[in-house]
């Protein structure tokens, strides 16, 4: 794994849209998540709510339900993992990361660097076993990956 994740730098704290998601956007997670438990890779705020718990290398700020840890060593089994721009910062290779650990994968990945990105680096326009379910800001879709466990 190689993320590109600071501790402690105040750039998570305070991002613009489309950096974090909108109101539509989060409702698009809560319309095609599965009934179930849900965790989420990172920390987003706005995702926090229609989560279970979440799993963050480098917490930004205190919650209960976050834990610090990593993506690549999950335990457990979810019915739904979501994230926001998880796969632009390690790459694609966590989509396989955490096909064994839910049946619902969602996510928003930048298909480019905008102005105010610090630490992605990977941009994709297309994922050959996804659904491009939205696409409220072109930069940054929303996919879904159905698994079978």
């Amino acid at each position: 794994m190689n993320i590109k994740y600071l501790d402690h730098d105040p750039h998570w704290s305070n991002l613009p849209y489309p950096l974090k998601p909108c109101d539509e956007e989060v409702e698009i997670y809560k319309k095609y998540k599965l009934d179930g438990t849900t965790l989420m890779l990172g920390s987003t705020r706005q995702l926090l709510p229609i989560c279970d718990s979440a799993i963050d290398l480098a917490p930004r700020y205190s919650d209960p339900k976050i834990t610090e840890g990593d993506w690549y060593n999950l335990t457990g089994v979810y019915d739904n993992i979501l994230a926001d721009g998880a796969i632009n910062l390690c790459s694609d290779s966590l989509i396989d990361e955490v096909r064994p650990h839910c049946r619902r994968f969602i996510s928003r990945v930048f298909s480019k660097k905008l102005p105010s990105m610090k630490y992605a680096e990977l941009f994709y326009s297309d994922f050959p076993n996804a659904i491009k379910v939205a696409e409220i800001n072109e930069s940054c879709p929303i996919f879904i990956w159905k698994f079978t466990n």
